[in-house]
C-alpha cells in the first residue's frame, strides 16, 4: 500500500466504476463484513481485542465507511480530512500503522470475492487505488504513523 498522501487520485471514470460496483456488492455486504471480520481474526488473533464483542454496528460501519469513501471521492479535501480523522479516532482504539495495509488488503480481497460478477481489472484498480488512498489519509491523520511504517 502507497502512504504517500499526493498520490493519484480516482479518474471521474474510475469513481463511476466504483459507485457501480459497490452497487453490485450491496446484496453481498453483510457476506464480505461477515467473511472479512472473520479472516481478519483468524489471521491476526491479536487484532480480536481491539475490537467490542458484539460485531454487528462494526460490519455496519465497514460497509458505511467503504461508501461514504466512494461518495467523498467528489470532495478531495472533505474526503481527505474524513480519512485523517478515522485514522486519528482509530490510534484510540489500539490500532497501528502496521494495521492498515492488512485490513485494506483483506477488503479488497472480500470485495473481490463477493462482486457477481466478479470484479474488472478495471473494478480491482479503481478499488486498489480507492483503499490506497484511504489508507494514505488515515496514517496522514496519525502524527507519528510515518515514522512507525517500514521503510520500502
Amino acid at each position: 500500500m502507497n502512504t504517500n498522501p499526493r498520490e493519484k487520485w480516482p479518474t471521474p471514470e474510475q469513481i463511476a466504476i466504483l459507485r457501480d460496483s459497490m452497487v453490485r456488492l450491496i446484496p453481498a455486504c453483510e457476506d464480505v463484513s461477515d467473511n472479512f471480520y472473520r479472516k481478519l481474526f483468524e489471521s491476526h488473533p491479536q487484532l480480536r481485542p481491539l475490537f467490542a464483542e458484539d460485531m454487528e454496528p462494526q460490519k455496519e460501519k465497514l460497509i458505511l465507511m467503504l461508501a461514504t469513501a466512494i461518495d467523498l471521492l467528489g470532495d478531495r479535501e472533505g474526503f481527505e480530512e474524513a480519512c485523517a480523522e478515522h485514522g486519528r479516532r482509530h490510534v484510540k482504539y489500539g490500532a497501528l500503522p502496521a494495521h492498515y495495509p492488512i485490513v485494506a488488503q483483506l477488503t479488497l480481497s472480500e470485495i473481490g470475492g463477493a462482486a457477481d460478477p466478479p470484479l474488472s481489472l478495471d473494478e480491482q484498480e479503481a478499488w486498489t487505488l480507492l483503499l490506497d488512498l484511504v489508507v494514505s489519509h488515515m496514517l496522514n491523520g496519525i502524527p507519528s504513523a510515518s515514522n512507525d511504517l517500514p521503510q520500502g
